[in-house]
């Protein structure tokens, strides 16, 4: 592979702050900034919350069925400890909310704004308990729905979209060296001269 498919995929990757970049020393991971992900969660929960209550007295029973369908693949990959399959059928659960509320177009807007959240989000994954709460609240905005109760469907969706604030406090708890305090500069190993 060439040098130029690289090099413009790696600005890609820093624009999306993603990767850090030193000049002539080399690219490197990023620390999650709690900042961006806090703006990525801005913008998730204000188009996700916002196609609901707009469309959610549109949800046809078919839709319903085809979400709750998802549900089981979730308890399928929570059984099977799959948090990489549970991390993509969540991903498609939400798109299919988005869809079913007739809000399809907006979806890729959410990928594009939350790449800094699903490094949290993937974290998260691992913590006990976490894809059952996970399945019990998608199920919560699923059964408000099915209910005609858009309004409690959104305030299930909101708890459920917020759950990854209280997600990255164990995480950086646990893990502090992936995360960027704004005071600490990346320490980079020198290489040994040959």
């Amino acid at each position: 592979m060439s040098r130029t498919p690289v090099r413009e995929s790696l600005i890609l990757l820093a624009e999306e702050g993603l990767v850090d970049v030193v000049p002539q020393v080399g690219t490197f991971v990023s620390r999650i900034r709690e900042s961006d992900t806090a703006s990525a969660q801005f913008v998730r929960e204000a188009l996700e919350r916002a196609a609901l209550v707009n469309g959610g007295d549109a949800i046809s029973p078919a839709a319903l069925g085809e979400l709750r369908g998802m549900i089981d693949a979730q308890n399928q990959a929570e059984a099977g400890n799959d948090h990489e399959t549970f991390f993509r059928l969540d991903d498609a659960f939400h798109a299919a909310l988005m869809k079913a509320s007739g809000h399809e177009a907006a979806w890729p807007l959410v990928g594009q704004a939350k790449s800094q959240l699903d490094r949290a989000r993937r974290l998260s994954l691992t913590l006990t308990q976490q894809l059952r709460i996970l399945i019990d609240q998608h199920s919560s905005v699923i059964d408000r729905l099915a209910a005609h109760d858009v309004s409690g469907a959104d305030d299930a969706l909101r708890d459920h979209l917020r759950l990854v604030f209280s997600d990255i406090k164990t995480i950086r708890t646990e893990h502090p060296e992936m995360f960027d305090d704004g005071e600490t500069p990346i320490v980079l190993a020198r290489r040994p001269r040959a």
